[in-house]
């Protein structure tokens, strides 16, 4: 028998048993860290807790339709949420702005109404928010998760607040935005114009969501987060991991909480992960909604407002940031930032330590090492080269999933075990091709020295991200260590390799599943790599039930389970009536021609859509401002005789070679949105002004939401050119119905999209 560092036992049988055993206690230890994170159950409640029974009745009525910003049904829901704060004894007001882009949000502006109310505390130290937006996305969607989750919770809190008859600390600010989904503008509006929003210190806890079910996961946060990480530690069933907050800072989302942070604010941002395949669509209703993420969400936002409520805020000024992470058992571990390098750095000399012995007992040469360190690399880019492609096999095998617009298949279990399946199998595949040359022992220093050096890597440019590496290696190193002092055949040896594990399963393991809730097509490039890095610290569980003889057998078994789930998980996900595909259709009149014309984007466009648009795809140019870029199939449509956009002209002058125009927009129609493009090649816009505020075009281009039948003032700055300054107008209302020759998809399929416009375009 080789003597190696994962030899633990003398008899063939019971070496396999132990390695195997092993194997099956961190997997047992990895799911039982992944379902903690279950929420609970909907419950009814005292008058003075979180009821998610009766917060899912205010979804039920909050998504009744979709509402976006600028329709009457938003008003509606607007209405709806002031009525229900009214009879809580509490006295909302409504909170009228323009909001306006800057930055990555440039070109969009809204016209915005926000509802406001406070909860007065008996001596304040500063102000807490609770915040959510009551506009749904523009899809089809009806809104109930994305923000109906998070209104419900913030009426349902408020109601609990009242009627425990006891006052907090500080002011308890209940802000319920609008036009978030329109790039913000509620929020900004908000913070720029509102005397609560611009001044004192001033705390918001921001309640989202980006899918149907699940944790309400608070994965975003402001600098100085360590006294807020205690109290969300302190809730009844904390669920967040600075890893999403190290990553999101790389690349940032967009909530409201990028104009809270912005503006000075303290802030968290919680939301629903799981159930990716809803979000922005149509199936964003009450029937695809967790009860169960409903209540989740609820009892922490209680527990949150009451802790925060009652401290002293002061704590956050010069505050530090935290690395936290869950743990089964509803515990939230939580330290200083700053040990995040001591942590890694351990680590690494923890593996160099080990390294040392390794070689100091002759269980495998310097050469040996180096070169395991160099073949452990092949997995991980194969594992990453893998997870981009899994999406565009799955796309091939079901043409329909090219225009699942969330990267995520309906029933998506099975191919997600399958993915994971697919990770064991390129480390086992590795693992057999070389473990002969290089050496058990070798490959398995040479996974580990990976892990720290990423670790470190990881402490250094995103530390609230390093734990997932710096803390499973460090105890598979010190596992390693301690497990080299006992006899070769001794069962201790074992039990202190499996202990060393544990972090491993607790942490790297059980963040597999969840890199799935962003989607098939971008959480298989995050789950693959975790799941070979895993693998390659368990390699000396691995070896010791790795057959010495047809040992080529357990890679093709990995690869026959990985086959089985794939297939069957494509079989089972099936287009029907409860899980329709999802269409995109635009209607686009051009006043001017007296012509109109279908549109669609749809890479694999069904039965029913070939009704409308037949053509090749192609970008639409400036004749379609909005997305000029993006490839759509046309044809012609019959004409309404819906009026074009407005454009009059309130100012015009000359002076110091630039020339001003000051002018109103309006849409006759009443419709949601009015986009505005000059023609550059009339005129170079210098500077411009949106109803009185210095707006930022985007391609000199301003998409304005909710303009009201008064429309909105807009006033540029522009090098005079030759000729007059060409101006294209594109109003947009949501539906279709009442467009001649619309028919609605039949059963098993959906509209994600569907808008109707009007363009025209007018010279000044």
């Amino acid at each position: 028998m080789d003597r190696t560092m994962v030899s633990v036992l003398a008899e063939p049988r019971q070496r396999v048993l132990a390695g195997a055993g092993t194997l099956l206690l961190l997997f047992v230890v990895a799911l039982v860290s992944v379902l903690d994170l279950r929420p609970p159950a909907a419950r009814d409640a005292a008058p003075s807790e979180f009821s998610g029974t009766r917060a899912f009745a205010h979804v039920s009525e909050l998504a009744r339709e979709p509402h976006p910003s600028g329709t009457s049904q938003n008003v509606r829901v607007r209405d709806s949420v002031v009525a229900k704060l009214r009879s809580f004894g509490l006295r909302p007001e409504l909170h009228e702005g323009v909001g306006r882009g800057a930055g990555e949000l440039k070109g969009y502006a809204a016209r915005a109404s926000s509802v406001v109310a406070v909860i007065p505390g008996t001596a304040p130290t500063g102000r807490v928010f609770l915040a959510a937006h009551y506009d749904s996305a523009t899809q089809g969607s009806r809104g109930a998760a994305d923000d109906g989750v998070g209104v419900a919770a913030v009426l349902e809190t408020a109601r609990a607040l009242v009627a425990s008859g006891k006052r907090l600390r500080n002011d308890m600010v209940l802000l319920i935005t609008d036009a978030e989904e329109a790039g913000l503008m509620g929020a900004e509006a908000f913070v720029t114009s509102h005397p609560l929003g611009r001044a004192g210190r001033r705390v918001v806890f921001n309640y989202e969501a980006a899918g149907s079910k699940g944790p309400a996961m608070m994965y975003r946060t402001s600098q100085g987060n360590a006294p807020m990480i205690g109290w969300l530690a302190r809730a009844p069933h904390p669920a967040g991991d600075s890893v999403s907050a190290a990553l999101e800072a790389l690349a940032p989302g967009d909530t409201d909480v990028r104009v809270f942070r912005n503006a000075g604010f303290d802030a968290l941002d919680t939301a629903l992960v799981d159930g990716r395949v809803n979000y922005h669509t149509p199936l964003d209703d009450p029937a695809h909604l967790s009860r169960a993420s409903v209540q989740h969400m609820g009892v922490n936002m209680l527990a949150m407002a009451r802790t925060a409520g009652d401290a002293d805020l002061a704590v956050l000024d010069g505050a530090g940031d935290a690395v936290y992470f869950g743990l089964p058992g509803d515990l939230l571990v939580h330290y200083p930032v700053g040990w995040a390098l001591p942590l890694a750095g351990a680590g690494l000399v923890a593996v160099l330590a080990l390294g040392w012995l390794v070689r100091r007992r002759r269980l495998a040469s310097v050469p040996r090492m180096v070169a395991a360190f160099g073949l452990t690399l092949v997995p991980v880019v194969v594992s990453a080269g893998a997870g981009l492609a899994v999406w565009p096999v799955l796309t091939a095998l079901r043409p329909g999933y090219a225009d699942m617009s969330n990267g995520d298949p309906h029933r998506a279990l099975l191919l997600r075990w399958a993915v994971t399946a697919l990770g064991v199998l390129i480390v086992l595949a590795w693992y057999g091709a070389v473990r002969r040359w290089i050496g058990p022992a070798a490959l398995a220093l040479g996974g580990m020295a990976w892990c720290a050096v990423l670790g470190v890597v990881a402490a250094l440019l995103v530390p609230g991200a390093s734990h997932v590496l710096a803390l499973p290696v460090l105890g598979a190193a010190l596992g390693g260590l301690v497990a080299l002092r006992f006899g070769e055949g001794s069962a201790a040896r074992a039990v202190v390799l499996a202990v060393g594990l544990l972090p491993t399963a607790l942490l790297l393991c059980s963040y597999v599943p969840p890199s799935y809730w962003v989607g098939l097509a971008g959480g298989a490039v995050q789950a693959l790599p975790l799941v070979v890095l895993a693998g390659v610290l368990v390699l000396p569980q691995i070896e010791m039930c790795w057959p010495h003889r047809r040992g080529f057998l357990v890679p093709v078994a990995a690869a026959l389970v990985v086959v089985v789930l794939a297939g069957c998980g494509v079989a089972v996900d099936r287009f029907d009536r409860a899980h329709p595909r999802l269409s995109n259709l635009i209607y686009i009149r051009d006043a001017d021609a007296g012509t109109a014309r279908w549109a669609s984007s749809d890479r694999s466009p069904t039965a029913w859509l070939r009704r409308y648009v037949r053509g090749a795809a192609e970008p639409l140019g400036r004749e379609w401002p909005y997305d000029p870029e993006t490839p759509m199939a046309t044809d012609p449509a019959p004409a309404t005789s819906l009026p074009a956009p407005a454009l009059k002209v309130l100012e015009d002058r000359t002076a110091g070679g630039e020339r001003t125009l000051r002018v109103r927009i309006t849409s006759p129609r009443g419709a949601a949105a009015v986009h505005v493009q000059v023609d550059e090649t009339s005129a170079r816009v210098l500077r411009a002004w949106v109803a009185g505020r210095a707006a930022e075009l985007l391609d000199q281009g301003l998409y304005f939401v909710a303009p009201g039948r008064d429309g909105f003032e807009l006033r540029l700055v522009v090098r005079p050119g030759v000729g007059k300054v060409r101006i294209r107008l594109a109003d947009h209302s949501y539906g279709l119905t009442g467009v001649p020759g619309f028919v609605p998809p039949p059963p098993g399929n959906a509209l994600r999209t569907q808008l109707l416009a009007v363009q025209a375009v007018r010279e000044v």
